[in-house]
C-alpha cells in the first residue's frame, strides 16, 4: 500500500527548509549514504533544541519523516489542525490526559500502519528537551513500535532504526552552524530471538542499542558539571589535539571534526574524573584561571599561540584600510536590518522558555517581524521611486544585513589584533608570563593525553589510532 503524505507536508517542509537555510549559516550533513532511501525507518534523534530538531532531520533526510509530538503542542485547536495536516503523529502524556495509555495504543497502530507502507518515522526518545551536554535516558516507545511492527509482519517487514546526532555550534545565535549526523542503521529482525524470548528485554536491548549510537555521534558528558571543564580544555588544547589526530580525522573539517575532537575531549575529562577527580579539580581551577586572566584583558589564547612578532603600525594600517572599505556598505545593511533583528531577538529571548527553544522562537518571530517590516517598507519605496529601485532595494537588504554582522566580527578581530600588538610592545614581560603559563598548561595536557591512551577504552576515533572515518 503506497504511503499517503499529508496534505500540509510538503508546503511545510519547503517553509521549513527555507527558515532553516535562512537563520543558519550551514547546515553539516555526516553519514548521510547511512539513511535508506525507500522502506521503513524510523530516525531515533538526540532532541537539543525542541521543535528545531524536527526541522533539521526533515530537511537533512530526503525522507517524507512524519514526527511524533507531545499532545502538549496539540492543545490549540488551531494548532492541532495544522500539525494533524502536516504529518505529526501526538504522543498523549498521562499528564495531559486521563486516558493517556487507551490513546496511545491507537498512536502506536497508526506508526504501524506508516511502516508497513513503507513510510519514515521521527522519533526523539528521550521525550524531552533539556540544556545538557549529553543524552537524557531514552525512552522504550521508539523500540516497542519498531518490534512490534516487525512481530505483526512475522519479522519479515525490514524496519530499520536510524539513529541520529544533533549538535549545534550554538543554543541561540543566529548564524550559527548545525551539524546533523547519521549513524549506522540497527535492523530490527536481528532483535527477532530475544523477542520470541522475552519482549520486554528485547525492547531494552534494542533501547540500549540506539542509545549508544546517539552518543557516539554527539559530545556526551557524564557529568554535567564537567561542561565549564570540557569548554576550559576546548579552547586552549583542541588544535593541539587535531594536530594528533589520524590522517582520516585530520581531512575532516567544519563542525563535523570540532565535534568528534570536542566528544573525544568530553570522554577523557569523564575517565580522570572517575580516577582522580581532586586532580582534574585541581588542574580546572589553574585553567580557569589563565582564561580568566585573558578575559581580563581582552586577549584570546589563540593570540598566544601565535609567536609571531606584530607591528603595532601595519595592525592600524591593516584594521583602518579594512573598516573604512566596507563601512558605508555595513552601514547601509544595518541602516535597513536593526529594526526587525533587534525586536526578533528581543522577542525571542523573552518568550522562549529556556535555551531549548531559542531557536524555534527566534526562527518564528523572525519570519513575522521580517515580513511584516519588508512588505510595508517595499511599498513606501515602490510609491516614491518606483518599481525599479524599489526591487534593487529589496534585493539588496538581506545580503547586506549579513555582510554588516560579518563586518561587525571582524572589526572587533582587528581591534583585538591591535590591541595584542600593543600590548606585546608595551608589556612585554606579561605576555612572557601568559605564554609560559599556557606552555605549562598544555605540556600537562600532553603528559594527560598519554595515559589517557594508554590506558581509557578506545573512542570512535581516538588521535593517535588511526580510524576510518565514513563519508
Amino acid at each position: 500500500m503506497a504511503e499517503m503524505i499529508p496534505p500540509l507536508y510538503r508546503p511545510g517542509k519547503v517553509l521549513g527548509s527555507a527558515a532553516i537555510s535562512f537563520y543558519f549559516s550551514r547546515v553539516e550533513i555526516w553519514g548521510g549514504g547511512h539513511v535508506p532511501s525507500e522502506g521503513p525507518v524510523i530516525f531515533a534523534a538526540n532532541h537539543p533544541n525542541s521543535v528545531t530538531d524536527s526541522l533539521l532531520l526533515g530537511f537533512s533526510s530526503r525522507r517524507i519523516v512524519r514526527f511524533l509530538g507531545h499532545s502538549g503542542l496539540f492543545r490549540w485547536k488551531w494548532r492541532a489542525f495544522l500539525l494533524r495536516q502536516a504529518g505529526v503523529i501526538p504522543v498523549y502524556r498521562p499528564t495531559d490526559r486521563t486516558d493517556a495509555s487507551e490513546k496511545n495504543r491507537s498512536v502506536f497502530r497508526e506508526c504501524t500502519a506508516l511502516l508497513e507502507q513503507g513510510g519514515a518515522l521521527g522519533i526523539f526518545p528521550e521525550g524531552r528537551s533539556a540544556p545538557v551536554h549529553g543524552i537524557l535516558p531514552l525512552k522504550t516507545g521508539m523500540a516497542r513500535i519498531a518490534l512490534e511492527t516487525e512481530d505483526r509482519n512475522g519479522f519479515r517487514l525490514g524496519v530499520v532504526v536510524v539513529p541520529v546526532g544533533i549538535s549545534f555550534e550554538s543554543r541561540g545565535r543566529f548564524r550559527s552552524a548545525v551539524l546533523v549526523s547519521f549513524g549506522e542503521p540497527i535492523d530490527a529482525r536481528g532483535y527477532e530471538e530475544s523477542w520470541r524470548r522475552d519482549p520486554r528485554e528485547a525492547v531494552h536491548a534494542l533501547t540500549d542499542a540506539v542509545g549508544e549510537r546517539i552518543r557516539e555521534r554527539v559530545m556526551n558528558l557524564g557529568r554535567e558539571d564537567m561542561a565549564v571543564l570540557v569548554n576550559d580544555v576546548e579552547a586552549v588544547y583542541r588544535e593541539e589535539l587535531a594536530a594528533r589526530a589520524p590522517r582520516a580525522l585530520r581531512d575532516v573539517k567544519g563542525l563535523k571534526r570540532k565535534q568528534v575532537l570536542s566528544r573525544e575531549i568530553a570522554r577523557a575529562v569523564d575517565f580522570f574524573t572517575g580516577r582522580d577527580p581532586h586532580m582534574v579539580w585541581d588542574f580546572g581551577n589553574r585553567l580557569r584561571r589563565y582564561r580568566a586572566r585573558l578575559a581580563e584583558i581582552d586577549l584570546t589564547d589563540r593570540q598566544l599561540r601565535d609567536e609571531r612578532s606584530r607591528s603595532v603600525r601595519n595592525e592600524a594600517f591593516r584594521a583602518a584600510l579594512f573598516a573604512a572599505a566596507g563601512f558605508p556598505v555595513a552601514l547601509y545593511g544595518l541602516f535597513w536590518n536593526i529594526i526587525p533583528y533587534k525586536i526578533t531577538g528581543r522577542a525571542a529571548w523573552k518568550a522562549a522558555p529556556d535555551s531549548t527553544q531559542y531557536h524555534q522562537f527566534q526562527i518564528v518571530f523572525g519570519l513575522l517581524f521580517y515580513i511584516l517590516y519588508y512588505f510595508p517598507l517595499v511599498y513606501v519605496l515602490y510609491r516614491w521611486h518606483g518599481g525599479r529601485i524599489a526591487a534593487a532595494m529589496a534585493l539588496s537588504f538581506i545580503p547586506t544585513g549579513f555582510f554588516a554582522r560579518w563586518y561587525a566580527r571582524e572589526v572587533s578581530l582587528r581591534r583585538r589584533s591591535l590591541r595584542f600588538a600593543w600590548l606585546s610592545a608595551t608589556k612585554e614581560l606579561l605576555i612572557k608570563r601568559l605564554r609560559r603559563q599556557r606552555r605549562l598548561l598544555t605540556e600537562e595536557i600532553d603528559r594527560l593525553v598519554e595515559e589517557y591512551l594508554r590506558e581509557a577504552p578506545p573512542g570512535e576515533s581516538r588521535p593517535g589510532r588511526e580510524k576510518r572515518v565514513e563519508p
